[in-house]
């Protein structure tokens, strides 16, 4: 991906890799320095980027760090961190610490399931076996039985708990943490690259009439065996509100989607209780470098509004696949690509430069007020660019967290014979 859009807007962008999986964190010994590596990577950049960035004219008081999807989520990590002190905003798309899959793996158990599998194709020691066939045995690491038991994601080699001395302890908390200025955000139909068998062939979908296993997006609570009076109740409120008039694709992906926006807005509504400077979002643009909608959806015969998690990114960084596209536009002043990719990167640019992406000097027609906790309202992005009253999403936050507190809150699962 290249920067050319925000270099226009006079910013200076700065990419960044870090080890993922077992390579970023998988925890070999119980040495913290060998912990949370994938973590580390990220602060060791932005500890360069911060002493560095005034040689390449930058202003390392103004460090603002961007994330789309698992990104985010990592970022938002570093909030609870004493390294937040290296950046002073952030921008998060479809992403947050309330992730669902953060912090439910187990260590030791996917150390030695990882050891096991590896033993298999004859290699008794990590370090000897190659890099193909670690990537291959880390997906093995849990089977979908074990993911229908939890109702969560269960996403092996994720960032864990340290000591009180190191990077991500076990004592630090996010409330209070969200006084960064903040662009944030989510895109409407988040879920499209996840449920692509059943874009393709929608009959599959008729099974969860039949045998309806559900997810839930909260990390903590209860566990509950598939086969329980609970999990069935459950279940059966989840389709009530989902699928009351049948299952579709339509609806399936409005529920795959909720999974994706609750984390997300939770943490906005609670960053707006003690953050003025929340800008919150609802990316629902359709052009021609929706990328990852358009990938999904080849051979597809299904119609699909709204856009995929991560659609946002090639209208912000030039995508290299779709060269010869941006090429084409930039020879037509007028088309509807082109105008969308400089107000959407003005405004990111803007927030980065002056914490508000509409500022008092904005020469466009449009003001993006921040989120309060009175007023939830959400920046709509898409053919136009409008505020937007909240209510599905109030609507979608406030039934999970009844579904939360009745069956998953540890008061009301504590010694229940059916809790697993």
């Amino acid at each position: 991906m290249v920067a050319t859009f925000f270099i226009e807007n006079d910013v200076i962008l700065v990419t960044l890799t870090h080890r993922i999986g077992p390579f970023g964190f998988l925890k070999v010994n119980e040495s913290d320095t060998d912990t949370n590596m994938g973590l580390k990577d990220i602060v060791m950049a932005l500890t360069w980027i911060k002493r560095n960035v005034k040689v390449f004219s930058g202003d390392n008081k103004k460090i603002t760090v961007m994330g789309s999807g698992s990104a985010a989520t990592l970022l938002s990590l570093l909030l609870t961190t004493k390294s937040n002190k290296l950046f002073a905003k952030m921008i998060l798309q479809s992403g947050s610490i309330y992730s669902p899959s953060l912090f439910l793996g187990d260590n030791e158990l996917e150390k030695s399931r990882l050891r096991k599998l590896l033993a298999g194709k004859g290699n008794k020691v990590f370090v000897h076996a190659s890099t193909s066939s670690i990537v291959a045995a880390a997906q093995k690491i849990y089977n979908n039985q074990e993911i229908i038991q939890r109702q969560r994601p269960l996403i092996p080699f994720l960032p864990i708990r340290e000591s009180n001395t190191s990077l991500l302890t076990k004592s630090q908390k996010v409330q209070s943490l969200h006084t960064k200025p903040m662009l944030i955000g989510f895109n409407s139909q988040e879920s499209i690259s996840d449920i692509i068998p059943f874009l393709q062939n929608p009959q599959l979908l008729q099974t969860l009439a039949i045998s309806f296993k559900f997810i839930v997006p909260f990390a903590s609570g209860c566990q509950f065996h598939s086969t329980s009076q609970r999990y069935k109740n459950v279940a059966e409120t989840i389709k009530k509100k989902y699928f009351k008039n049948g299952v579709s694709v339509e609806r399936f992906l409005s529920y795959a989607t909720d999974l994706y926006k609750y984390p997300v807005y939770k943490f906005m509504k609670e960053a707006v209780t003690v953050n003025d400077k929340v800008y919150a979002y609802k990316f629902n643009y359709n052009g021609n470098f929706n990328a990852v909608k358009t990938t999904s959806l080849a051979g597809v015969n299904v119609k699909v509004k709204g856009a995929a998690n991560g659609d946002e990114l090639c209208y912000l960084l030039k995508c290299e696949p779709l060269w010869e596209n941006y090429v084409k536009i930039y020879r037509d002043v007028s088309n509807r690509d082109r105008i969308f990719i400089q107000q959407i990167t003005e405004l990111w640019s803007n927030f980065a430069k002056f914490s508000d992406p509409t500022p008092i000097d904005y020469r466009g027609n449009i003001t993006w007020p921040p989120m309060s906790a009175a007023k939830n309202s959400l920046f709509h992005i898409g053919r136009q660019f409008k505020m937007v009253n909240d209510k599905s999403e109030n609507a979608m936050f406030a039934f999970w967290n009844e579904i939360y507190e009745k069956y998953y809150s540890p008061e009301h699962c504590e010694n229940k014979h059916d809790e697993f």
